[in-house]
Formats: structure tokens, sequence, C-alpha cells
């Protein structure tokens, strides 16, 4: 299809597998933060428009894109899939000559696959089919919807299911990615291939620090502990480190290897089939610094580190009403880059979490350390409003987001509309910073739009930075 005009077919991520080999859905496994089908969809989304998922799992839908089941029941298989893909597209975008089809289970096929299969058909009844080495990968391919008749009849009559029989009864034009990297077509099908893919995407080789920092009884350890099992159930790798100003021993008087240390033991090492634990007796020497602890720990994807109030990594600093002491550490801590806290905090210009809200501050932990697009605001007032001015204010924003903002009109529904409350609320809260700017403004609401309401359209981020800026106006 040589046409001068670039086109942009329609695309559906094939994950409706029962993943027998992962002992899981795959397509909704987290992979560095994000569940697989939704890293698919959207690196097929640059190139494809409008972007569906065949699954059977409901839970997808919370990946913001259209789910299509298959419509032949007793069907499995990426045939009955691609059906269904085909039927829908032949149903609601008339114009549209073919579907790509890729699987959920693969992250890193070419960022120009459409235009390269696109480019090999010349019919509107050929199927374009990537290769590797000469060798298909059927998985991989931009299929013609005037064949959805032809495969409903394939199907019906007991036919083999496999991709392979039925093309071999089609025009196929096959497209060598030889030039591309090995791992292009790699499929995630066991829990091994996820080591790998991490690997791949570079995660694990050199760790990324969080500190957690604050004065004694401010909050740090709960929150290092609910931020590990955040972080943890994104699919990343995380490991920590504690720093104690006291003695500490986690060996048991009179076990063996208490026994080991007390006859002189340089290091003792307790291994079992569930974990294992070495024990290093300093007597007498240095503490170790930061980098030999650090150094010391296997490959991971991040290091939450609790203590270690001079280190020179990002901090979140921890707050609490009944800690040892009030005095704020981010004043004289440059690295300290958010304050997580359980009462208002007025006299920062740093992003201010409540101390609970975790799944605000692993987002915003995510984007500090490089692994997520937005940067997470807080979704609870930074401050209480509490003067009329303050409401009046809240009032007009409000009114702004309800006219100039709301992505795609659904402020009717109640449950949105009770939300917008909140959302009015923390933008107000916010403007009342000094160095708050509409740059930040601008961000939360894109996080508001994309990762709580689940949307992604161009012109969703420009909408976004014109209310900030309407609102900065008002402030």
């Amino acid at each position: 299809m040589n046409n001068e005009t670039k086109l942009k077919f329609p695309g559906m991520v094939l994950a409706g597998g029962r993943s027998t080999r992962m002992g899981e859905d795959k397509a909704a496994k987290n992979l560095a933060g994000k569940p697989l089908a939704r890293i698919v969809a959207a690196r097929l989304a640059a190139q494809a428009s409008p972007v569906f998922i065949n699954t059977r799992n409901p839970a997808l839908s919370s990946l913001g894109y259209d789910l299509l089941p298959d419509t032949i029941e007793g069907q499995e298989g990426p045939l009955a899939g691609i059906l269904a893909g085909l039927e829908h597209i032949a149903a609601t975008l008339p114009g549209a000559t073919h579907l790509v089809v890729v699987p959920a289970d693969a992250p890193f096929f070419p960022e120009v696959l459409v235009d390269r299969l696109a480019a090999a058909i010349d019919t509107p009844e050929e199927i374009a089919m990537a290769a590797y080495c000469g060798d298909p990968e059927p998985a991989f391919a931009l299929w013609p919807v005037a064949l959805a008749s032809r495969l409903r009849h394939w199907l019906e009559t007991g036919e083999n299911r496999a991709i392979r029989a039925f093309a071999a009864t089609c025009d196929v034009r096959l497209v060598d990615f030889v030039e591309e990297p090995q791992h292009s077509f790699f499929n995630v099908n066991r829990p091994r291939d996820f080591e790998r893919a991490r690997d791949l995407m570079g995660l694990g080789q050199a760790p990324k620090i969080l500190g957690i920092s604050g004065w004694k009884n401010s909050g740090k350890t709960g929150l290092t502990v609910r931020l590990v099992e955040e972080l943890t159930a994104r699919g990343y790798r995380v490991s920590t480190i504690k720093h104690a100003h006291h003695d500490f021993d986690i060996d048991k008087v009179g076990a063996d290897s208490f026994r080991h240390r007390q006859a002189g033991a340089h290091e003792v090492t307790i291994v079992s089939g569930t974990r294992y634990a070495i024990m290093h007796e300093l007597r007498g020497n240095p503490e170790p610094s930061f980098e030999d602890v650090l150094a010391r720990l296997a490959p991971c994807d991040i290091v939450v580190i609790e203590g270690y109030k001079r280190e020179p990594v990002p901090k979140i600093e921890a707050r609490r009403v009944e800690a040892k002491s009030r005095v704020p550490l981010a004043p004289e801590d440059p690295h300290i880059v958010a304050i997580a806290a359980d009462h208002p905090v007025e006299d920062s210009a740093l992003p201010v979490f409540d101390l609970d809200d975790t799944q605000a501050i692993a987002d915003f932990a995510e984007r500090l350390l490089g692994f997520s697009e937005t940067i997470a605001q807080p979704r609870k007032p930074l401050v209480s409003l509490d003067t009329e001015a303050d409401l009046k204010k809240r009032d007009a924003i409000r009114k702004m987001l309800l006219t100039d903002w709301d992505p795609i009109g659904i402020s009717d529904v109640p449950r949105v509309a009770d939300e917008y409350d909140a959302y009015a609320d923390i933008v107000c809260s916010m403007v009342r910073g000094k160095d708050i700017t509409a740059e930040d403004v601008s961000r939360y609401l894109f996080h508001v739009a994309t990762h709580e309401m689940k949307l992604s359209f161009p012109e969703l981020r420009e909408r976004c930075q014109k209310v900030a800026h309407a609102v900065m106006a008002i402030r």
C-alpha cells in the first residue's frame, strides 16, 4: 500500500490466552510497574488508532482501552480473537481495510512494525505478516477486514485453529525485520521470561535509590513498608537498607550461628531453602559506608533506604504530629524532594502528600526514579481551605474544570461529579504555594486524566496546559 499519505490502521492486542505456562493471566501481570498488556497496547497506540484489547478478563478494562471478547463461543486461540477484531472493525469503522494485531506478551516489537507491514500490501485481501531471519511471526500481522467471513467459516467448520494453517490458504506477504534487534519478537510466556524482559528493559542493572527520612516516630518505617509493598506489587524488584543508631542483633542467643560468632568467626552465613543471611562482625572496625553496603546487595530495581539522613540521595521526608521533633528537615537538606505528612503543610514549595496516600507517593517515586512519564501530584488538599476567599476561589476553579477541562464530558456522572470537588480543592490548595507554577498544575490535571480517568488523546496535554494557565490567572 504505497500511499504518500501515512495511514493509521486500527490495532488490537491479543490477550485472550489461558496463560497456562505463566500460571496467571500474563497480560495483567506487572512489568516495570505496568501491566504487560498496557505496555504492549501503548507501544501499539503509537503506530495504530484506535487500539482494542481482545480478552476474556474484565479486569483489563482498567487499562483504558476498549475490550473485545471472542465472538465464537467455545473457540480458543488467537484466530478467534482476530475474528472478533475484524468483525468489530467491519461494523464500526467501515472505511478501515486492515487491522494490525500483536500479542499481549511481546513488549519489544518494532516501532516501525505497522509502517513496514502496510508498505508490503497492494490489495485489500492481502495479509502482511512479520518475519525474522526468514521465520514467520504469525501473531504480528496486518489482517484484511475482507477476510472476516472466510475466517468465521474456517473456525465454525472445525478446521485447524492455528494462524499458520489459515494463513496458508490466503495471500500472505512476509516482511522480514532482520535489521531489528533479536529480541524484537520475544514472548513473555513463563515466569523466567519476565526476568529476561526486565534485563532487556535495563532493569536491575543499576538500582535507583530512594530515601525515607524523618525524626523518630515520624512514620518512616510505616511509609517504607507500604511503599515497598506497593512498588513490589507494580512489578519492581525492591531491596531496602535500614540504618540503626544503636546496637542490634538479628541472631538468637544459643543458636548454632550465635555460637559461631561468639567463637570469633569474621562472618557467619546461615542458609536454608527459604532464605539466607550473612552476619558480619565489625569487632571495633568502622561502620561500613553507605556505598559499601549498597555494593553488597544483589541486583534489583529500587533500593529504599530508611535513615541515612546525610546521604546525597533523593529523599521523602516523613512527618507526623507525634514525632519526636516537629523541626522540618527539608529546609536544611537539598536532597529532600517531597514531604509525606499526616497534617497540613503550608510552609514548603515541595510536593506534599498525605502520609497514608501510598499510591500517589509510589506514582511520584516512579516518575522521580525515571520509571514513569507523568509526575504524580497529591490527591488530597495540601492545606485546609477555610477562608471565604479560598472557598470562592475553589468554586471558580471547579467551574473552570467542569467547563474548560472536563476531558470527555463525563462530569454529569454523579460519581465523577463528586470527584470534581476534590480536584478543585487540590488545585486551589496547590496555587496557594508561592513557588507553584502553571506547569505544576498542568501536570496534576494530566495525571488525573491519564491515571485516574484512564484517558489518552492528542489534545489532552494542551487542554491541561490551557486550563492551568487560566487557574493561575485567578490566583
